[in-house]
């Protein structure tokens, strides 16, 4: 990768970019943002993609619970492998 002048060296994240970087984007887009807006407006741009991101962890949290149960277990609760999915998604909202 070319090394990129306009973004500044931080050596101990790895690099011109480092990792962390795409955080580093958002902390200062969110920054700029509570600067320009303030607090109120910030909150409600946020609030969408927060709520989504509460919604995909409690999705992925169901079907890793589901996933682990036994066939037979799944079998005694009255689902099968294909309604984890599903099941999940009705879970996370």
């Amino acid at each position: 990768m070319a090394h990129n002048p306009t973004v500044p060296e931080i050596p101990a994240l790895g690099g011109s970019r480092g990792p962390f970087y795409g955080w580093f984007a958002v902390a200062a887009a969110f920054a700029v943002t509570f600067v320009d807006f303030g607090w109120r407006r910030t909150k409600s741009m946020l609030s969408p993609i927060l709520c989504f991101i509460q919604h995909w962890k409690r999705y992925e949290r169901a079907v890793q619970e589901l996933s682990r149960l036994s066939d037979r277990e799944l079998a005694d609760i009255g689902i099968t492998r294909g309604d984890i999915h599903r099941i999940a998604r009705g879970q996370s909202r």
